[in-house]
Order: structure tokens, then C-alpha cells, then sequence
């Protein structure tokens, strides 16, 4: 916002600019040179439709009045990851195991990003989900026990919501 400071003689110069919305206030901000960057944060239970935002600067009493349409915010669609072992028994060299992980998002659209594999903390593999599924298959391993999850990192965040499957072991015996 420009314009803040008239240059008439003994006109004040303004030096915050108070953000109000129905009365609720939303913070000052500074006015430098005239000028002003106004960021405000919306409450969180506006309801969507036309308000009016109000700019004061309380030296001058200037008030400017800025009409604004308020549109609902869109909550990300809930997903659910599921992680299965093929050939639970992984033999190196012989028999190895594929991790798939199934993605799916809670209003039936396909799931878009990637699932990221892991043991323990430790990032196995990283895979583009395609129709709903991502693979991994694995190489060589130490006898054991080795548990994985399956972490799904939506394309758009705003469109579909993270998750995690549970713990998939796989026995190596060999």
C-alpha cells in the first residue's frame, strides 16, 4: 500500500498501518517512506464468502477499506499405505524379496508421488507410485530379521494427505 503520507503542509506522516477484519485486530504493520507491505494471517474460522479488511493508520486516521473474497479452505484427502513382503523368506542370491506398497486415497482417486522404503530410519529406496502401487526389491541382506515401512510423500500436500504403513518383516536366512 502506497500513498500513506500526504504532502500537504503540517499532514502527519504516518508510521504503522493497524489490519483489522470485523472488528477483530489482525496486527500493525510499518509504514516506511509512505509505503507499506501488508501481510495478514485470516482467522482460521473465517467463513468463506465477501469481507472487508480494514487498514487504518492511527496518526493521519486515514482508513482505507479493502473488499476481499474468503474461499474455504480445502482439507487434503486422507490416504492409507499398506506394505506387504513377497517371498517373506528372502535367500541372497536365490529367492529376493519384493517390497509393495499399496496407496490409496480415502475419496478414490489415484494416490500421486512416491513411497519411500525404509529400515528403521535408515531410506531403502525411493519409488514413484504408479496405479496405486510402488515396488522395491531387494538385494543382498544379512541373516536376520529386517523390518521395512512404507512412507507415501504426496505430489500436492494440499491435495492428499503423508501416511505410513505398518512394519513388514522379512526373514533372511541365508
Amino acid at each position: 500500500m502506497s500513498g500513506l503520507d500526504l504532502t500537504s503542509r503540517g499532514a502527519p506522516q504516518n508510521t504503522a498501518l493497524r489490519a483489522s477484519l470485523n472488528g477483530a485486530d489482525l496486527g500493525e504493520t510499518a509504514v516506511v517512506d509512505g509505503a507499506a507491505d501488508v501481510t495478514v494471517t485470516l482467522p482460521a474460522d473465517l467463513a468463506s464468502g465477501e469481507v472487508v479488511l480494514t487498514l487504518t493508520a492511527p496518526v493521519s486516521g486515514t482508513v482505507v477499506h479493502v473488499p476481499l473474497t474468503v474461499e474455504a479452505a480445502v482439507q487434503p484427502v486422507a490416504t492409507t499405505t499398506r506394505l506387504a513382503a513377497l517371498l517373506p523368506v528372502h535367500l541372497n542370491g536365490l529367492l529376493p524379496t519384493t517390497l509393495i506398497a499399496t496407496v490409496r486415497q480415502e475419496d478414490g482417486a489415484r494416490a500421486e508421488g512416491v513411497v519411500v522404503f525404509r529400515e528403521g530410519e535408515k531410506v531403502v529406496a525411493t519409488v514413484e507410485v504408479k496405479g496405486g502401487v510402488a515396488t522395491h526389491r531387494l538385494g543382498r541382506l544379512s541373516r536376520g530379521v529386517h523390518a521395512y515401512t512404507a512412507s507415501f510423500e504426496p505430489a500436492d500436500p494440499a491435495v492428499a494427505a503423508p501416511s505410513t504403513s505398518d512394519t513388514a518383516r522379512v526373514w533372511v536366512l541365508f
